[in-house]
């Protein structure tokens, strides 16, 4: 029998523990409202970039740049405040915020925090779950407001930290916010030292304040509820009036405002964006790159011409160079990317045969024994198969990288937040159970690269579908290449 001041211990501690979520949990709401009743600010901002570390983010001029002594990078204004800090953790690949956050929660611990005041919620950075912590700490006898942005991608941990007095919030608040709408983690979407290259050649083209257009049509590309109608008009707007800012949406962390920015970017014939969309190609995003090809396959010779020289230095990426052959109608420009590719002696061996099929294939298709009237209805068909399957499927599925769409499930069941360790640690084991008694059940190993462990290419598109049972039951797996 249970020994009744246990059982009255127990429930204490249960209720106790029940009372502080329902608290954090209020706290976080009303925290909500009041970050989301805050009006941007307007005045001049400028663009910090740290290409080493992946991230940018645009911040008032007015503020000074430091490095602190542990060689953090540093905002501030002197001597009002308030203090920016930017702290970046090395962690293990695959930790994930949730797991980070416990951790930053256990180091707040050592310090004198206003509970009254603490409140921690879900919110994202540039389209990427992150947390937000916000409270009253006491330093050094004096009092300071910390608002702390973070969020993870692969092995590195992002701290976005402000601070300053508790006077001042209602006043540096705003501003905090529309430099937090800024981060962009390149370092989760396409982003290197060629792209910032390029981008000097537009950057006298900037109107003030365009960079916040910009976040807001990314949101609305991500936001399948608003139709694309609404947006495409301000992101033709953006190109036009402050390109150096549209160009920036290639560089997202989502690849859906990736390959939509490719397209709308495609559609402005000046030439003086040959060479950005050419740059787009190399994203590692298979849809995003030959959403790049298709676009940069429209160009007209000019484009050609810069693609010829380009190969050199594309050489080492065949699949960039398969995604834009593939992409040109006419067979004898297909001929020529093979020659010049050929030429430089250092294409992939396992792309020479494919790249080789590609200048055959307009011939093929002008054949005599083909039926016109069939060609011509191919001519714009999907290359995703779904044309391929009955007229009576019940369900279809298509992704152009499903280990991607995969591993964001992965991540979602591992970013799940709980209010303990313990608890944290708990819901860890029982998905691991999970995975361990899938991989038992379907007689393979568990591993972390899905491909190798199946057999196929995940990354590659794949189109899926289901139809009501016939005599003759058959399954269709299409992968494209």
């Amino acid at each position: 029998m249970f020994n009744s001041r246990y059982i009255a211990t127990l429930v204490f501690l249960v209720l106790s523990s029940f009372s502080l979520a329902v608290d954090v949990f209020a706290q976080s709401k009303e925290r909500e409202i009041e970050w989301n009743s805050y009006s941007l600010p307007t005045g001049n901002f400028v663009r910090f970039v740290n290409l080493e570390e992946g991230y940018s983010f645009w911040y008032p001029a007015e503020w000074q740049q430091k490095k602190n002594a542990n060689g953090d990078t540093a905002f501030s204004i002197v001597p009002e405040g308030p203090n920016f800090v930017i702290a970046i953790d090395n962690i293990a690949d695959g930790y994930g915020i949730a797991n980070y956050t416990s951790s930053l929660l256990q180091g707040f611990r050592k310090y004198s925090i206003n509970q009254e005041t603490f409140s921690l919620r879900t919110v994202s950075i540039g389209g990427i779950e992150a947390r937000e912590a916000h409270f009253e700490i006491e330093i050094n006898d004096r009092v300071a407001n910390e608002t702390v942005w973070v969020t993870v991608v692969g092995p590195k941990a992002y701290n976005f930290i402000f601070a300053f007095d508790p006077a001042d919030k209602e006043k540096f608040e705003p501003y905090i916010k529309r430099i937090v709408e800024t981060i962009n983690i390149g370092a989760r979407g396409h982003w290197d030292r060629e792209f910032e290259t390029l981008r000097t050649k537009f950057a006298d083209q900037t109107v003030a304040g365009s960079e916040l257009a910009a976040i807001n049509v990314a949101k609305k590309i991500r936001d399948f509820n608003i139709p694309k109608s609404e947006w495409t008009k301000e992101l033709t707007e953006l190109i036009v009036k402050s390109p150096a800012i549209a160009i920036d949406l290639l560089t997202n962390s989502d690849p859906q405002v990736r390959a939509e920015a490719i397209l709308q970017i495609s559609k402005i014939k000046d030439p003086k964006f040959d060479e950005i969309l050419l740059w787009a190609l190399t994203d590692k995003d298979s849809y995003c790159s030959t959403i790049a090809a298709q676009a940069f396959a429209t160009r007209g010779l000019d484009a050609l011409n810069l693609l010829k020289k380009k190969l050199p230095d594309l050489i080492d990426k065949p699949g960039v160079i398969l995604h834009v052959s593939a992409a040109f109608n006419e067979q004898n420009v297909r001929q020529v990317i093979y020659d010049e590719a050929i030429k430089t002696g250092k294409l992939a061996d396992w792309a020479k045969e494919p790249l080789s099929e590609l200048t055959k294939l307009d011939n093929l298709i002008n054949k005599d024994s083909l039926n016109s009237e069939l060609v011509s209805k191919l001519v714009n068909a999907p290359t995703t198969g779904e044309t391929l399957f009955p007229k009576d499927s019940t369900h279809y599925l298509m992704t152009p990288n499903f280990q991607q769409a995969l591993e964001k499930f992965d991540t979602a069941l591992s970013g799940i937040q709980l209010n303990t360790v313990r608890d944290q640690m708990t819901l860890a084991l029982i998905i691991k159970t999970l995975k361990t008694r899938l991989a038992e059940e379907l007689k393979i190993n568990a591993t972390s690269d899905i491909s190798s462990t199946i057999g196929i290419n995940l990354k590659s598109p794949i189109a899926l579908a289901a139809w009501p049972r016939m005599k003759r039951q058959k399954i269709f797996l299409l992968i494209v290449q």
